[in-house]
């Protein structure tokens, strides 16, 4: 369990980051447009995550310029249901990923399996001693590459629409918190 929490804060603080390093241009039309099948990706996501879980309206905007691809009308949200939508939503994120890439694997298109995170011991956290092992996944994270050059386009396409689905998906902090 501690592995799956301690890559999970990693995933957040690389989720933030990016979010801050494309901040500026999100919400242009440039942007949108570049991005097209990510952007059109994370606003049927978060539009479906909200059905789910938020109950009030909201507006997508694929393509209109300086206004999010996606957001509550009202700008509020009930309590804890926007960190509900943040993570619903990047749960069905992850799920279609995940959908894709065992298409793509089926049909000998790509190899995810490659790569494995470095795991934590929990007794060893515990007594005080921390040894994570990156060798492993270097070694996988290699092997995907060199396979990914023989799948150029396919790997591209796939890293294109994800990058783009994960660049839009809309996150504040005021959705997390209670009010």
């Amino acid at each position: 369990m501690l592995p799956i929490v301690a890559w999970l804060a990693v995933y957040v603080v690389v989720f933030n980051l990016l979010g801050l390093m494309v901040r500026p241009w999100r919400e242009r039309t440039w942007f949108k447009v570049l991005f097209l099948p990510g952007t059109i990706l994370a606003v049927a996501l978060q539009g479906t995550a909200a059905l789910l879980c938020v109950g009030v309206r909201c507006k997508a905007a694929p393509v209109k310029d300086r206004e999010p691809s996606f957001r509550f009308e009202n700008g509020r949200v009930p309590y804890f249901a926007g960190a509900l939508f943040v993570l619903v939503s990047h749960f069905l994120l992850y799920a279609v990923f995940l959908l894709g890439v065992t298409q793509l694997e089926s049909k000998g298109w790509m190899r995810a399996d490659l790569v494995a995170l470095p795991s934590l011991d929990a007794s060893e956290l515990l007594a005080g001693y921390i040894e994570v092992d990156f060798r492993g996944f270097l070694a996988g994270f290699r092997e995907l590459l060199e396979f990914a050059r023989a799948n150029l386009l396919v790997s591209l396409g796939t890293l294109y629409v994800v990058a783009g689905g994960f660049v839009s998906l809309t996150f504040s902090v005021r959705y997390c918190r209670w009010r």
